[in-house]
């Protein structure tokens, strides 16, 4: 084997490439989730969402904010040019490769934080509109106490491990934001939900 091959630069490892595109999707899904509860007050940390569930929200908000392509095609742009370097052996490059690296990440998550914000943000104020909300409706809901009776006006926010979030959605929500009822799972009798 020649001398010269032990300094050849490899391609990247496709294990730290996909770690890498799926670390980039899931800081757009954490801002973005975090961004849309709080809208409705409700404080992120003390959720428990899996990783998985994260990464699907930052893939599935690029539906309603295609501008969330830019920093996912911005990272997949980035492994490529790599790659090109080190299949041309652009010296020049592979000598900064780490620091240049580094830096359009960094560059990428700074991009990444205000589309991801104003997304979350914009959802919340959809599902907050009695016109636009995609949240399921109430059609059930007894409690040990009291009785909602079923209106298309209800939505489901979250069922969480101790708690049921449901709201009364608003016409408009610049002059009436919604009161978010945290209901104990273990007072409700019966609970349905209908997705319209």
């Amino acid at each position: 084997m020649p001398e010269n091959d032990n300094k050849t630069p490899r391609f990247g490892n496709i294990k730290d490439e996909l770690f890498l595109i799926s670390f980039i999707v899931l800081a757009g899904g954490l801002v973005s989730i975090d961004a849309y509860f709080q809208v409705f007050g409700i404080k992120f940390e003390s959720l428990d969402f899996s990783a998985m569930y994260v990464i699907y929200k930052g893939m599935i908000m690029i539906t309603n904010h295609p501008s969330l392509l830019i920093p996912y095609l911005l990272t997949v742009l980035l492994l490529v040019f790599e790659l090109i370097a080190i299949k041309r052996r652009w010296n020049r490059f592979l000598l900064f490769r780490t620091p240049i690296a580094y830096l359009l990440l960094l560059a990428i998550l700074l991009l990444i934080f205000p589309l991801a914000r104003h997304a979350g943000q914009d959802q919340a104020s959809r599902d907050m509109s009695r016109t636009t909300s995609s949240l399921p409706v109430i059609t059930q809901l007894e409690t040990k106490t009291e009785t909602i009776p079923p209106m298309a006006r209800y939505r489901l926010l979250l069922i969480d491990k101790d708690f049921i979030y449901i709201f009364d959605t608003t016409e408009d929500i610049s002059t009436s934001p919604p009161i978010i009822d945290r209901i104990p799972k273990s007072d409700v009798i019966r609970f349905k939900t209908q997705i319209k």
